[in-house]
């Protein structure tokens, strides 16, 4: 491995990060697992591989794509880290497909119970690609992957709005047909928009994206700060009024974090692309990118490598955990 720049800002950022996801898995072993409940053994397993995956990504940082990694191991390869990255991500989205799926039934909303069959098939495709673009070292696997995830963000953000719905009005017989025709308006505008996206990604408006990172880094601390030090201080209630707070903090977390993406990476990635695009850069083949991937890597902590990547990343370190515990908790 190479080891060619550090910068002190990113080791303090990487500590950071690691001692923040230890933090989690505090959180959870201390107010989440002591009030195990045996109806939901799944739900305690996939949040406890989630957590603890974080901590061992949130220990050493890659910029998969760019094989660039912080540490000189066996474990920071580019492969290992992908296929634990993946792991955990459909972990949380099983998380979550279980708990629509439960609201389905519940409602006997065919909507939910759509969403929530949809959510890890749409998912492991999504990993697909990216691991694809992670081993060949094409910019468009790893693009196609941020779209879907985008868009399925969307997909739960439709959800929630509906469950809010079902569980503060008596919605009338049929109403199955709204949540399709709006969904289907949904998928159509964001098509739409991503194809406008990424038409313009070349040069996205960089005040703009100034002041989203100053939104997203104002919210994640007051999100972070409200969870830890209010919800979790509370006692597991399942109140109308509790479930409400939650699904719309959830709303919003989803929100932004889409907003980032279509924002800041997705154009980011693109650009990426194009620009190897313009250079007929060729590609690996699978064999010879597995091998790529788990054999070489460059060791590189310097801001400008990872300035595209700590926004993105912290995001998922911070929010990622607390959402996840946040659903054992309540749901």
């Amino acid at each position: 491995m190479q080891t060619p720049s550090s910068d002190s800002k990113v080791l303090l950022w990487i500590d950071l990060m690691c001692l923040v996801c230890v933090i989690h898995l505090g959180l959870w072993i201390y107010k989440v697992f002591p009030n195990y409940n045996t109806t939901k053994p799944i739900q305690y397993t996939l949040s406890g591989v989630y957590l603890v995956g974080n901590i061992l990504l949130s220990h050493s940082p890659t910029v998969v794509i760019d094989k660039i990694c912080t540490r000189d191991s066996w474990y920071d390869s580019v492969l290992v880290h992908t296929l634990v990255s993946n792991i955990i991500s459909l972990c949380f989205i099983i998380q979550i497909s279980l708990i629509l799926y439960q609201q389905g039934l519940n409602y006997k909303s065919h909507f939910l119970c759509t969403i929530s069959a949809l959510l890890p098939i749409v998912i492991f495709g999504a990993n697909t690609f990216s691991v694809y673009g992670v081993v060949t070292g094409d910019y468009f696997g790893v693009l196609i992957s941020n779209i879907i995830w985008k868009d399925s963000f969307g997909f739960i953000a439709f959800a929630i709005l509906f469950w809010l719905c079902h569980l503060h009005f008596q919605l009338p017989d049929g109403i199955e047909y709204l949540e399709i025709a709006v969904l289907s308006v949904g998928i159509f505008a964001d098509y739409h928009y991503t194809k406008r996206l990424l038409e313009r990604a070349s040069g996205f408006d960089q005040d703009i994206t100034d002041i989203l990172i100053a939104f997203m880094i104002l919210f994640v601390l007051l999100s972070y700060f409200y969870q830890t030090f209010y919800i979790f201080n509370q006692n597991a209630d399942n109140s109308k009024r509790t479930i409400t707070k939650v699904l719309i903090i959830s709303l919003i977390v989803g929100l932004a974090y889409g907003a980032y993406n279509s924002r800041i990476y997705i154009p980011y990635l693109h650009s990426k692309w194009y620009q190897n695009q313009l250079q007929n850069k060729t590609h690996m083949s699978l064999s010879n990118g597995l091998y790529d991937a788990y054999h070489n890597c460059t060791v590189d902590t310097s801001i400008d490598v990872w300035q595209h990547e700590i926004l993105r990343l912290s995001l998922g370190y911070v929010l990622g955990p607390l959402c996840s515990m946040t659903m054992v908790w309540f749901f």
